[in-house]
């Protein structure tokens, strides 16, 4: 944590600065190569790995504010971007209640709920981020679904993911005799030898045509 405390202010400006040249100074795209080698690149991918950390030693709360700032920038990173929802959903829906709760709210329901929806509306802007690859959605989408659920939301307002349903894949089951080599030879010998080849034989196996 050494390490990621002293650099974690200098990413803050970097990340900044490089947004600056974003808006006013690269015109052709060449921002996104060019990012590649700057220092924000690998103190990025060091605030990252702060996050595992955090995480471990149960630090919720920082953990999440550090997931919010990772996600507000999309300059550094942008492949992780989907894990990144996919965690800060998960704090919202079962830690956050207790370390955050809402003003004015004393009852843990409420203050699950009020949660809930924000870890909902998370998961919402993952599937809306651009930058969100793929792979997350289903697990975001799932999440919705688990959420949408505890909290009771009509079905009319439920979100709706048929069109994205993976389809079936097709099962083949194939059945044969395994045929293992006999060794004739005294048990030592046979450990030293090398493993025996093991070879199938089909049970539905067409006969060779003679001559």
């Amino acid at each position: 944590m050494a390490i990621f405390e002293e650099v974690y202010p200098r990413w803050k400006i970097l990340v900044a600065e490089e947004q600056s040249k974003e808006d006013h100074v690269y015109e052709s795209g060449e921002g996104a190569y060019l990012r590649r080698f700057s220092p924000a690149w690998v103190y990025t991918r060091i605030v990252h790995k702060g996050l595992y950390v955090l995480g471990r030693l149960k630090h919720h709360e920082r953990e999440h504010d550090l997931l919010s700032e990772l996600l507000n920038q999309n300059l550094f990173h942008s492949a992780r971007r989907g894990a990144w929802y996919q965690r800060k959903a998960l704090l919202e829906e079962h830690y956050m209640y207790t370390l955050l709760p809402p003003p004015g709210v004393r009852d843990t329901s409420q203050q699950k709920r009020h949660w809930k929806r924000i870890s909902l509306k998370t998961c919402e802007q993952g599937l809306q981020d651009r930058y969100c690859h793929t792979i997350y959605h289903y697990d975001l989408q799932k999440r919705i679904r688990k959420l949408e659920k505890n909290l009771r939301i009509p079905k009319r307002e439920k979100h709706d993911f048929d069109h994205a349903l993976l389809s079936k894949p097709l099962e083949i089951t194939l059945q044969a005799i395994q045929i293992k080599k006999q060794y004739l030879t005294p048990t030592t010998l046979r450990r030293r030898a090398p493993a025996p080849q093991t070879a199938w034989k089909s049970v539905n196996a067409a006969p060779k045509p003679s001559g």
